[in-house]
């Protein structure tokens, strides 16, 4: 699987003639990706934006500047249950820009992280629609995907090292972290709430 990105974004290259910028998001299918086995969504999210992030350094550094921008999620920051094999990921996906971005302190490479809360995505619907994950986030909080898109260009534009989706919620999680065990219990609290004002709802 890793060939065959690396592969696809080599051709990407040789048809824009150049490799300025780069937005690494996998998004795949998710129906039933709660179940997946974890070693199947540990290895292959990441491991595919590492073999992309290799190749589109070594172009980057050929001609002499560029720009990667790496969509992972708040779910990065702060794991969440039972979304635990997808937190996973994005931690992953965290650590590996972070020591990227650190690598290339200097040179003419920028990267760039994302880090959106739950988006109006195939994910966000199927989470929703299980009885078990329902409660996992309230829907009305989702938001649009043209919030990221937006992220993604301010990113490029201003070559900032992070941006949260909505500003300021990468922010908020990593004051959390300085509380991890109120932070438990306040999540806790957040999803039993969920859960209560669903019942009436699913009662109708």
């Amino acid at each position: 699987a890793g060939e065959e990105i690396v592969l696809g974004f080599l051709e990407m290259q040789g048809d824009l003639g150049a490799a300025r910028r780069l937005v690494d998001h996998f998004e795949g299918e998710l129906a039933g990706a709660l179940r997946f086995p974890a070693h199947a969504l540990v290895g292959g999210q990441p491991l595919g934006a590492l073999h992309v992030m290799q190749d589109a350094v070594r172009v980057m550094r050929k001609q002499g500047h560029g720009h990667i921008v790496n969509v992972g999620s708040l779910a990065g920051r702060r794991g969440f249950s039972p979304l635990g094999g997808y937190s996973a990921t994005k931690f992953a996906l965290v650590g590996l820009t972070e020591a990227l971005r650190t690598e290339l302190v200097g040179e003419r490479i920028h990267v760039s992280l994302v880090l959106p809360s739950v988006i109006d995505t195939p994910m966000a619907t199927c989470i929703q629609d299980d009885p078990e994950t329902a409660d996992t986030w309230p829907e009305a909080l989702t938001l649009p995907p043209s919030w990221v898109i937006r992220s993604i260009f301010l990113a490029i534009r201003f070559r900032l090292a992070e941006i949260g989706v909505p500003p300021g919620a990468a922010l908020i999680e990593k004051l959390a972290a300085l509380a991890p065990g109120t932070t438990d219990t306040l999540l806790r609290r957040a999803t039993d709430a969920a859960r209560r004002m669903r019942k009436p709802r699913s009662a109708l």
